[in-house]
């Protein structure tokens, strides 16, 4: 156990009996603490403590202090989480978590406000791009069959030929079916390269505040490879119609001269 602190009373005045406890008190907070008076006075009228203990007194002005009566000591008084920094998993896990230390007590600050605002961004924004991007296949579709369905009128009189001379109707299917899929898959194509030459672009213009691996626009493989599964599903789709429309040719036409 750490001795005392002691304390010069000033000329004049006489120690308390008993034990002799110092209580100070600042705003809200309150220390007190044993005390042993030196025998010899402080001049003047103000009374001394040794270098030790006025540092103590001073760092009580400023921060909370307590005493434990078993060690002697002075103890800090817990601040809580102080310049503590959490990290969340995802940003969706920050005011999980919030509320979660709020709950025991804990004063915690965190961007959740941001956070919220940049999520209901980020959805209206996604929304913006479906919605687009299903004008835009609705579009594709439909420019497709059109152009699959002409593409068997001009050629009905080949293609009624073809009939006459044996061909089954699953080999006359796929003709339409196959020009279907050499559109979409060149369009596919067509559309991954302008696609990356425009990414490198806008990395281009934004490496100044980004990370060495760090790529604003770019498109991960899985995605590349879903949706090449989704156009080429789309053009067995589209080219179903112009299908149909092989199976009603009638070889008879074949020989008509018009």
């Amino acid at each position: 156990m750490e001795p005392k602190p002691t304390l010069m009373l000033p000329a004049g005045a006489s120690p308390p009996p008993g034990q002799a406890y110092l209580e100070l008190r600042h705003e809200r907070r309150v220390l007190r603490f044993p005390v042993s008076v030196a025998k010899e006075r402080a001049p003047g009228e103000a009374a001394f403590a040794p270098p030790r203990l006025a540092g103590v007194l001073r760092l009580f002005a400023q921060r909370e202090l307590t005493h434990d009566r078993s060690s002697g000591r002075f103890l800090l008084a817990r601040r809580g989480y102080a310049s503590f920094r959490l990290y969340a998993a995802t940003i969706d896990d920050v005011e999980g978590l919030r509320r979660h230390f709020e709950a025991q007590g804990l004063s915690v600050h965190t961007e959740a406000q941001r956070i919220r605002d940049v999520t209901q961004l980020d959805g209206y924004l996604t929304l913006i791009f479906w919605l687009v991007a299903l004008v835009g296949l609705m579009g594709g579709a439909a420019a497709l069959t059109a152009s699959l369905w002409a593409s068997v009128e001009r050629k009905q009189k080949e293609l009624g030929v073809l009939r006459l001379l044996g061909m089954p109707t699953g080999a006359m299917v796929r003709f339409p079916l196959y020009q279907g899929l050499i559109i979409a898959v060149c369009g596919f194509v067509t559309a991954v390269g302008v696609f990356q030459a425009l990414a490198w672009v806008i990395n281009s213009l934004f490496q100044a505040h980004l990370q060495s691996a760090e790529r604003l626009c770019r498109l991960p493989a899985d995605h590349l490879l879903a949706t090449l599964g989704g156009v080429i599903a789309l053009a067995t789709l589209a080219s179903a119609a112009a299908a149909w429309r092989v199976t009603r040719i009638d070889p008879a036409e074949a020989l008509r001269d018009e």
